[in-house]
């Protein structure tokens, strides 16, 4: 077992002051992140004793907040999903590409998000670092609304993609071809897809509700068999907080879910266990 209670800080990545909202591995020396402006940066691991890693390439195309980053179980396509209604692919072992540049610690300022952050440090100046631009590979055009969520199959054969008009679709995720698509009751926020791709299990709320002032709570959760687009378990009653994260375990036999959160002093959260085959 790891001694994590010695575990210190290899390296910290400079970017800037905008909100990181996804990281992945791409491979065992490659890190990629994207943001709420819409940025992706890779990193190239790993670096000499005393240096700072700093971007080697920057990932253009997109337009808004980057929700979710997967890579391919191949490790060669890095797969991203965007509130500017696009999912997009990306290749992930490219070397080519212009040249170009890129601003660390841009020196924006941005103030607390909730009450108990009173100031943020101060930023470092300003640098600018170059990195190789890349274009995607692939613009799958399927939704019409933010792209929150994004899960595939280890076989990679299979992409599934949610938003917040509440479509679900299913991909051919090497063809980037869309197989099957349903409507669930709100937004499509948190997906997990079983292994074997026959079943979704889909995270449906809206947020900045009141549900305990109104009739409908404004969340469910559904396990839908894909070759119907029908929901063949519904756990909906059960829940009193926000599915935020959903994944199946490699052999299908359990689905661990990311329930509550929220900010302030009360926030809590639990991984709920569920039985996929009864929703249990």
């Amino acid at each position: 077992m790891n001694d994590f209670a010695h575990a210190k800080v290899i390296h910290s990545l400079p970017w800037n002051s905008e909100a990181l909202t996804s990281v992945v591995f791409i491979g065992n020396d490659q890190v990629a992140a994207g943001n709420k402006r819409g940025d992706i940066l890779t990193w190239n691991l790993p670096v000499p004793d005393g240096k700072t890693p700093v971007p080697a390439r920057r990932l253009m195309g997109h337009t808004n907040e980057i929700n979710r980053l997967l890579v391919t179980p191949d490790g060669k396509t890095l797969i991203s999903a965007s509130s500017d209604h696009t999912v997009r692919y990306w290749d992930a072992l490219s070397e080519q590409g212009e040249s170009g540049t890129v601003v660390l610690n841009d020196g924006i300022p941005r103030g607390g998000v909730i009450p108990l952050v009173v100031k943020l440090p101060d930023l470092p100046e300003p640098i600018e670092v170059n990195v190789i631009l890349q274009k995607p590979i692939r613009e799958l055009n399927g939704h019409e609304d933010w792209v929150a969520s994004l899960t595939q199959t280890p076989d990679g054969k299979t992409l599934v993609t949610g938003d917040d008009k509440g479509i679900v679709i299913v991909w051919d995720l090497p063809a980037g071809k869309e197989l099957r698509r349903w409507q669930t009751k709100y937004w499509a926020r948190a997906l997990g897809v079983s292994p074997d791709g026959k079943t979704v299990a889909a995270s449906e709320y809206v947020v900045l509700r009141h549900p305990e002032k109104e009739e409908d709570p404004y969340r469910a959760f559904r396990l839908w068999e894909v070759e119907a687009g029908k929901p063949k378990v519904d756990v909906s009653k059960d829940i009193k907080d926000t599915m935020a994260a959903v994944t199946y375990s490699a052999d299908g036999k359990w689905l661990a879910v990311g329930v509550g959160g929220g900010v302030g002093p009360e926030q809590k959260g639990a991984v709920t266990l569920l039985d996929p085959a009864t929703g249990e």
